[in-house]
């Protein structure tokens, strides 16, 4: 398992080569110790949660689940499409 350090700020990238911004938490299922999934927002400094803005004002970060991760390597590519809410397909 990679360290998670090396993890967090890293961009995530969905199965449309679409960027859905950076690793900004990841979350640990108590049990097994195991990562269960990222926590996917917008960070200028890896480590520091930043959430993705909304239309309206509001903000939120997305949840993937690790199972949706496909590879990581200088990117984090998951499986699927991961859009914001509000946000129209292009």
């Amino acid at each position: 398992m990679r360290v998670l350090r090396d993890i967090i700020g890293k961009p995530v990238i969905d199965s449309s080569a679409r960027s859905i911004g950076d690793v900004v938490d990841v979350e640990i299922d108590e049990e097994s110790g195991q990562v269960s999934a990222i926590l996917v927002g917008h960070s200028k400094r890896p480590g520091v949660l930043r959430k993705l803005p909304l239309l309206g004002g509001k903000e939120r970060t997305i949840r993937i689940p690790y199972s949706r991760i496909v590879a990581i390597e200088d990117a984090v590519l998951v499986e699927g499409e991961w859009r914001r809410e509000g946000e129209e397909e292009s």
